[in-house]
């Protein structure tokens, strides 16, 4: 995660973990082995588990991810390497709601 925000820290400082529900849209149900489509993912490591940011609610240390070589989803334990895919939120047009607002 360092590496990537230091990449593009001069453009974007607002690159997150996707939660689980978010990663998951990025399957491709009609593919498989990789269920991801390689037309507009063309770079992903398919037989490889990416992390969310959606905690096991059952498990301490766990969390969820997703398979894109057969599309499931499934939970580990954090400690685990695993591949990241990071997102970002599209504001509408207009200044970005600020989240660091200190009170006067």
């Amino acid at each position: 995660l360092e590496r990537a925000f230091w990449y593009d820290d001069q453009v974007h400082d607002d690159w997150r973990l996707p939660d689980v529900k978010e990663l998951a849209s990025l399957l491709e149900r009609r593919c498989n082995d990789p269920a991801i489509d390689t037309r507009f993912f063309p770079n992903t490591p398919v037989f490889e588990h990416y992390w969310s940011a959606s905690p096991d609610a059952d498990r301490w240390g766990h969390a969820w991810g997703v398979d894109f070589a057969n599309g499931t989803m499934d939970f580990a334990n954090m400690t685990n390497a695993r591949y990241v895919r990071l997102v970002r939120t599209l504001w509408p047009a207009g200044p970005r709601p600020q989240t660091d607002v200190t009170p006067p």
